[in-house]
């Protein structure tokens, strides 16, 4: 039981230390909320209503939840050994990638960047990016 005010129960399943701390479940977990999360729990003096919402961050973060927890898992074992991860800032996220990787990585979000500026400017977008 994570938090409980009024009649609001919150569960928070990772807190479990065999849940959490296992690192199959907490993959299967986060790829299968990409495809289905719980939307609403209603209740009346007869029966328990379970709402779920489909592919909550749509296809392109199934997608992606698919490569990072499925693809990029497997592929692993084919890639060679890296000694040190360097973190590189990607859609203003911190990523941590190999040393060789990182400046793929830089020069793909800055082409990206350049990319998007340019659409901006044939489109003629005078707001903030």
């Amino acid at each position: 039981l994570a938090e409980a005010n009024g009649n609001r129960i919150v569960l928070d399943l990772m807190r479990d230390p065999n849940i959490g701390k296992n690192p199959l479940v907490r993959r299967a977990v986060s790829l299968l909320t990409s495809f289905v999360t719980l939307h609403g729990v209603e209740t009346d003096a007869k029966h328990l209503d379970i709402a779920f919402r489909a592919l909550p961050t749509g296809l392109g973060g199934a997608a992606q939840s698919i490569r990072k927890n499925i693809v990029l898992p497997s592929m692993s074992r084919f890639l060679p050994e890296v000694d040190e991860l360097v973190s590189v800032k990607v859609d203003g996220r911190r990523i941590k990638v190999c040393e060789d990787c990182a400046e793929r990585v830089a020069e793909e979000a800055e082409i990206a960047e350049m990319s998007e500026s340019a659409m901006q400017d044939m489109m003629g977008y005078k707001g903030r990016r």
